[in-house]
Order: structure tokens, then C-alpha cells, then sequence
């Protein structure tokens, strides 16, 4: 089933694994707060026992381990060796049958039409070449089969605050990234002529936070790590991106200053291939 390739040797593919020790746990953080998603897309693509799922951009698991759930034989592949052994962990705590290896998005080491559900919980959206993702996901997904992805919009809490902080790396960096998948028109782009059928159903996440400073110091991992594949970590300027969201964050604070609530709309897309 493997096709030969050099996972996690992709355009920027160390830049996460440089960071081990300080982004799988704050990545991980805002992975899990996002569990339901994963749980919503399942549901809504009506998974059945038995299906070969693939989950790409797996991270610490979320869309593979719901589908695990539902009894499908599940893969889930990421350029990160320590979200991958977060996700295993996981796997093992609930006693889930699934397998992760190290793979990337621009690069999937599988087979042509080696899937019946190709799966991937905002992960996907964050390499550098959004068409060769989309590419990917299309090749490694059978004919009639199902490839379901879930984005952040552009205009939502978490588009506003990538963008803000995109604004502060090079023109290369702000060229593409999470919110270039963000639009309904800018998504069917990517996909067609390849698919029969695709289904665009906007939904809402509301985050819960301990209080604003939490918020922010998740953010600003989460947003140095969706810079990074688009270029070289270094250029990073992480004071700059703390300024950037900042002012996000003020807006979202409510009267109750003991928490913090942040809604954020995203995407869920469910495409047929042809």
C-alpha cells in the first residue's frame, strides 16, 4: 500500500519537528479542544465500519481517531514525529485501532485510489502549495469516493487572526496558508473538474479559554506554526505576531473577566471524486 516517497522531507516539513519541545503541546492543546469537530465530520459523511480511511495532517489525531471509532481501518499521516506519538498515545488509551506514520500533505505515501474517505480536520490547510494538497487528496482517494476537510473561514476569529499575523512574514508566507482555503468559491477551485459532487455547509466552534492571556499564548504558537511551513521558521518575528493579535484578543474579551469564550465559524466541505 505504500508508495515510495520521502515523508516529512517536504517544503519546510522540519520546521514543526524543530519546535517538538514547545509546539506539540500547545498544538496538541488547541487539538483538543476541537475533539467535536472531528466527531461532526464523521457523523455528517456517515462513516461505516470496515471503510479505508485516511486521515491527512492527523496532528495528535482527532479526524482518525473518530473515525476509528466508527470500526474503520484508519491511517493517519503527519510530518511531525511528536504529535504523531501523541496521537499513538491516544490511540492506545482508548484502546483504538489505528496506524500513524510520518507522511506529507504535498506528498502522501500511498497508492492512487488507495482510499475509500480521505479525511483531514483543518491540518491539510496549512502546507505551503494548497493545489498539490489538493491534488494529493484527490489522487490518493478511489473513484466515488468521499474526501471531507474542514477549514477556518477568512472572515471567522482564527482567519482574522492568521492573517494578521501572516502580515508579518514575507510575501511568500502570505501567498497562501490556512485562509486560502477559506472561501467556498476559492475551495470548488481547488477540486474541480476532479469531483461529481461537493457539499459547502458553514459551522461554528465556540473555544472556551481560561482567561484572555491563555487565549493568547495558544495563539501565538498556533500561528508561528502556521507560518512556518511557508518559509524559514527564523524569519518569524514573534514579538511582531504577539502586536498583531493583540488587538484581536482585546475585542473578544467579555465583561467575565475569570474566562473567555471565542466563537469562530469554519467550513466543512464533503466532495465526491469523480
Amino acid at each position: 500500500m505504500e508508495r515510495e516517497s520521502a515523508p516529512g522531507t517536504g517544503r519546510g516539513a522540519s520546521d514543526w519537528s524543530d519546535g517538538d519541545a514547545q509546539l506539540p503541546s500547545g498544538c496538541s492543546e488547541l487539538a483538543a479542544a476541537t475533539t467535536i469537530v472531528a466527531e461532526l465530520l464523521c457523523e455528517h459523511i456517515d462513516l461505516r465500519p470496515g471503510r479505508l480511511v485516511l486521515d491527512v495532517a492527523t496532528g495528535s489525531g482527532n479526524g482518525a481517531l473518530a473515525a476509528a471509532r466508527r470500526g474503520c481501518q484508519v491511517r493517519g499521516v503527519d510530518r511531525v514525529p511528536a504529535l504523531l506519538e501523541r496521537a499513538r498515545e491516544r490511540a492506545r488509551a482508548e484502546r483504538l485501532r489505528a496506524h500513524f506514520q510520518l507522511g506529507d500533505a504535498e506528498a502522501i505515501p500511498f497508492p492512487d485510489a488507495s482510499f475509500d474517505v480521505v479525511l483531514s480536520v483543518f491540518g491539510a490547510t496549512f502546507a505551503a502549495d494548497r493545489r498539490q494538497v489538493a491534488a494529493e487528496l484527490l489522487r490518493v482517494c478511489r473513484p466515488g469516493g468521499t474526501i471531507a476537510v474542514t477549514t477556518w473561514t477568512r472572515e471567522s476569529v482564527i482567519g482574522t487572526i492568521l492573517r494578521r499575523s501572516g502580515r508579518q512574514a514575507g510575501p511568500t508566507r502570505r501567498s497562501s496558508g490556512p485562509t486560502s482555503w477559506g472561501t467556498e468559491h476559492g475551495i470548488r477551485s481547488l477540486f474541480s473538474p476532479h469531483i461529481r459532487a461537493m457539499l459547502v455547509n458553514r459551522r461554528r466552534y465556540v473555544f472556551p479559554y481560561r482567561s484572555p492571556e491563555h487565549f493568547l499564548e495558544l495563539m501565538q504558537i498556533y500561528c508561528i506554526s502556521a507560518l512556518s511551513p511557508l518559509g524559514p521558521a527564523d524569519h518569524v518575528d514573534e514579538n511582531a505576531v504577539v502586536r498583531a493579535l493583540t488587538p484581536v484578543v482585546l475585542r473578544l474579551v467579555r465583561t467575565d473577566n475569570r474566562s473567555m469564550i471565542v466563537p469562530s465559524d469554519y467550513l466543512e466541505v464533503v466532495a465526491t471524486k469523480r
